[in-house]
């Protein structure tokens, strides 16, 4: 099949009802059981797929209306209308699945990118999601969708997704895989093996070379048939402050832009960067890993052993169950370890003061001691008593539950407060890890 004079394969069940195809207007339909070829598996489709590849390094721009017709309710585990899918090279791990998708999860829209910039990909990425609907979609509706990307593994790739003439996605990082040939398009239905029977359309569609100039104009939502269940209208966040969640147990990778996001994590070991902005990220029940970035960040970590670092900016640190590493960065953080056995980390020395606010027997404090200047071993003293010249030294007074650092010893005025444990704990020679 060609369209606009680019060759496409055609990947369903060959039934009747699979794709049809009315001037600019595609249609595909996929039944439970419908499947392109026996190795499938669990995957049913109805797709086209470009034979054409785009290059690395360039920005394309690409524009389409999308409308899911009103049926039975999305059950599938993963569904995917429309996806830049990479060609994986020789000795990478299998198909390496989208560079970047539009993918269904449940009624809910959301766009994920994939990224590895080694030469051979050995395992298949995370998905890291740029957006999520906080609502259903509207079963019935032609969206209006515009798609600029740059694919660069390197990490100077772009994506930016607008939907009925909202910027939804405004991401800038790797995009794609470190292959000899680029990736290509594929649109229509790829999914989990489910029960119901989905269509999906698509019309006016196009892709060109060059960024785009100017968005779409906001489109007025009509009220068409809904699906089985009620749902209400998408109202999808300002660009700039996004509302990302994980949805399942697998690791995920959310980024936020430069806003103030939320970030949510789910069951899987879960890695949360919030970038600039004062953000806010949430950890699962597994063993996470959450990066405020810069701002006024509040981390709040699940049930796992989590791994929390506010970056810089003064941030709020909770470790909550687990054991945790909890590393407030520049800034006059608050740390709160929760329960178990919980590490506080010190690389840096900018002249804030950090509160432990929580510091238990159980609980160490690390210095990371190349980044904090140190060289040698470091003695500890409780007081702010003359220490032996030369050696770093580190005072500690009770009393108002102050830490100090003193790189050469000798005098205690030289010393500088690091941290503050307001809960007045009981430190020893026994508390500290020195790495």
């Amino acid at each position: 099949m060609y369209f606009d004079e680019t060759p496409y394969g055609i990947h369903n069940s060959g039934d009747a009802y699979s794709f049809k195809q009315a001037g600019d207007v595609f249609r595909f339909e996929v039944h439970s059981g419908d499947q392109w070829r026996p190795r499938d598996g669990a995957k049913e489709r109805s797709e086209v797929s470009a034979q054409d590849t785009l290059e690395f390094d360039k920005t394309y721009t690409m524009t389409y209306d999308f409308m899911v017709e009103p049926g039975q309710k999305i059950t599938s585990d993963w569904l995917n209308v429309g996806q830049f899918h990479g060609s994986p090279d020789s000795g990478d791990y299998g198909s390496l699945g989208p560079v970047f998708a539009t993918q269904l999860d449940g009624e809910r829209m959301r766009f994920i990118t994939r990224t590895d910039e080694d030469r051979i990909t050995t395992s298949r990425p995370d998905d890291n999601v740029l957006y999520t609907d906080s609502s259903d979609i509207i079963r019935g509706h032609w969206y209006q969708m515009k798609v600029e990307i740059r694919f660069d593994p390197d990490g100077a790739g772009l994506i930016k997704v607008w939907r009925d003439g909202d910027l939804l996605v405004n991401y800038k990082g790797g995009v794609g895989y470190n292959d000899a040939v680029g990736p290509y398009w594929k649109m229509g239905i790829y999914r989990e093996a489910s029960a119901e029977t989905l269509a999906v359309n698509y019309r006016n569609f196009d892709i060109a070379e060059g960024g785009a100039t100017s968005q779409p104009p906001p489109v007025t939502s009509p009220r068409p048939t809904q699906p089985d269940d009620t749902v209400t209208d998408p109202k999808p966040p300002i660009s700039d402050s996004l509302d990302l969640r994980a949805l399942d147990n697998k690791p995920t990778l959310l980024t936020g832009a430069d806003g103030a996001d939320r970030l949510v994590g789910a069951g899987g070991a879960d890695t949360l960067n919030g970038g600039a902005g004062n953000d806010n990220l949430v950890g699962g029940a597994g063993a996470d890993k959450l990066d405020g970035g810069s701002g006024a960040d509040a981390l709040s970590a699940g049930g796992g052993n989590d791994y929390l670092r506010g970056g810089e900016g003064a941030d709020l640190l909770k470790g909550n169950d687990g054991d945790d590493t909890l590393l407030g960065g520049f800034g006059a953080d608050t740390l709160t370890g929760g329960s178990g056995r919980d590490v506080f980390r010190f690389e840096t020395r900018d002249g804030s003061v950090d509160t432990i606010t929580d510091f238990s027997k159980s609980d160490q404090i690390e210095l990371a001691l190349k980044s904090l200047g140190v060289s040698g071993s470091v003695q500890f003293m409780n007081g702010m008593g003359s220490a032996a010249a030369g050696k770093a030294t580190l005072h500690y007074t009770a009393s108002d539950g102050a830490l100090y650092l003193d790189l050469d010893g000798g005098s205690a005025g030289n010393a500088v407060q690091i941290a503050t444990l307001s809960n007045h704990a009981s430190l020893s020679a026994g508390s500290f890890i020195f790495t």
